[in-house]
């Protein structure tokens, strides 16, 4: 897997990297300070790209509009330390396939990376408890456990975890899924958190 990690901050580059090298020695990590940076290594292929939101220069929005140009086929994880709520539903609305804070630790980190490349969308807890601080408010009618359920998605946790947070049986929670998605009108995971994330605000 190859990962190219935008972030302006040396330091956190660095220990990143390692990290990431160190879980899977099939990981091959490329760092840019900057989105100019980045896009100057527009000619090779990643997997994934790992962008902070905000950074000197281009950042925020532009930047992954910039990023998803110059790497149409890499899917993007924005990592940042300091996104808001509504800079998250921004991202997902721009097409990110997740949005991490930095306040994670780092096997979090990883499980998300992996999960995303196994096609789940990642959303970071803390961020998530943010937007979604009781039950959404949906305009749909959802039962009892799948609005639980609900929650549990929007605070970013995989479908294993919210089986054994509520006491269920991990098909259940995919067949719950399954529901909601209808209900919503969504079309994807992400798609189901960005809705939720929305209408929580």
């Amino acid at each position: 897997m190859r990962i190219l990690f935008v972030d302006d901050h040396h330091l956190v580059r660095d220990a990143l990297t390692w990290f990431l090298c160190k879980s899977d020695e099939s990981i091959d990590v490329v760092g840019a300070g900057n989105v100019a940076e980045a896009l100057g290594r527009a000619d090779a292929e990643f997997d994934l790209v790992l962008l902070d939101y905000k950074m000197p220069g281009l950042s925020g929005l532009p930047a992954i509009q910039a990023i998803q140009e110059g790497f149409p086929e890499a899917p993007i994880i924005v990592l940042s330390g300091a996104v808001t709520h509504a800079e998250a539903c921004q991202a997902l609305d721009a097409g990110v396939a997740g949005v991490i804070s930095k306040d994670v630790a780092g096997d979090q980190l990883w499980d998300a990376i992996r999960s995303h490349m196994n096609g789940v969308s990642s959303i970071s807890p803390s961020i998530g408890e943010a937007a979604a601080p009781g039950s959404p408010a949906l305009p749909v009618a959802l039962s009892k456990r799948e609005l639980q359920v609900a929650n549990l998605l929007v605070a970013g946790h995989p479908n294993k975890t919210i089986a054994n947070m509520l006491g269920i049986a991990e098909i259940t929670v995919r067949l719950n899924l399954r529901q909601i998605y209808r209900k919503l009108g969504a079309r994807s995971r992400t798609d189901a958190v960005r809705m939720m994330m929305q209408r929580s605000t």
